[in-house]
């Protein structure tokens, strides 16, 4: 079960230096549960799986949503599949988190969850100078339902045209 839409796309980013990198479709059952891993994983030019640290370092975000647990509904939006795009809207009046940034959907009718505090300030501090485009890019199910979301987010385009 491979979407079409996306399999063999590229991936771009520049930080000081250019990447280009491929998105590969892949399903993996989880090592104890009913559970699955089910999404893309991101190839470099040679094909090779790229590590989440290498691609932070070119900017290109690989972000764990958090906060899932309390959305399961919303986590079943059409709008949060593997290779959706999605808003990382950020929310200066949570009373939690002067740094929240949400996860939604396209429409702003699905809220997901959001990005880890801990990687949430430094990307809302530069969504002051440039768009943060982003993307789903493994979902993890269990039971049947999204139960989590992998998202990839970066400065520069997401998905090159």
């Amino acid at each position: 079960m491979r979407p079409a839409a996306l399999s063999g796309r590229r991936l771009t980013a520049s930080r000081g230096l250019f990447a280009e990198l491929r998105l590969d479709w892949l399903e993996s059952p989880w090592t104890h549960g009913d559970g699955m891993t089910r999404g893309y994983r991101v190839l470099d030019e040679r094909g090779r799986p790229w590590s989440d640290a290498d691609l932070d370092e070119v900017g290109v975000h690989v972000l764990r949503v958090v906060g899932v647990a309390h959305r399961a509904e919303a986590l079943q939006d059409d709008g949060f599949a593997p290779g959706e795009p999605v808003i990382l809207m950020p929310e200066p009046d949570n009373p939690h988190d002067l740094f929240a940034l949400a996860v939604l959907d396209l429409s702003l009718g699905a809220h997901a969850g959001y990005v880890p505090a801990t990687r949430s300030r430094e990307l809302v501090e530069e969504m002051v100078h440039r768009p943060l485009h982003a993307l789903v890019l493994a979902e993890h199910r269990a039971g049947g339902r999204r139960v989590g979301l992998r998202v990839v987010a970066s400065f520069a385009r997401v998905l090159a045209r």
